[in-house]
């Protein structure tokens, strides 16, 4: 696997290089995450297609500043997706990143082949609970959502 960054957006590639023959399978994590969480999931999968996981803007691995919108998230996508040339792509999203599937699949259907939604839905409702764990208790926040981060 391999770190890299497209238009200014970090990115992990499961192989060397996007190879012409393979479908690609975009995984887009959700806000506060990274590229990271999808390390299994590409691991196995990269065997039989690209795979290609996208570090958000704002969310480390890149020089663009985050986003403040959905829609916001959907253009970097948008540009990403451009810039490592992708056709008939499978756009994985959790949570946020589901909702940015969507919103993206609405926008911009020509680029897509599929979409796989995790854990999201039309209408994102955020727990109050997590917001405050958030803002207190942030480390904690980290080792429960992303066991395998560093503390």
């Amino acid at each position: 696997m391999k770190e890299t960054v497209i238009k200014g957006i970090g990115c992990l590639l499961g192989q060397d290089s996007i190879l012409q023959n393979r479908r690609t399978i975009v995984f887009v994590h959700g806000s506060g995450g990274s590229h990271q969480m999808w390390i299994p999931q590409m691991e196995y999968l990269s065997l039989k297609y690209n795979t290609v996981a996208i570090n958000l803007p704002g969310h480390g691995l890149g020089e663009r500043k985050g986003e403040t919108t959905i829609a916001g998230y959907v253009n970097a996508l948008q540009d990403f997706i451009v810039g490592l040339d992708l056709k008939n792509v499978v756009l994985a999203g959790l949570s946020m990143g589901g909702a940015i599937a969507q919103e993206f699949a609405l926008t911009y259907p020509e680029r897509l082949s599929a979409i796989i939604l995790f854990s999201t839905g039309a209408k994102l409702k955020v727990m109050p609970e997590l917001f405050e764990m958030i803002r207190n208790k942030f480390v904690a926040y980290i080792s429960f959502f992303f066991p395998s981060s560093p503390s």
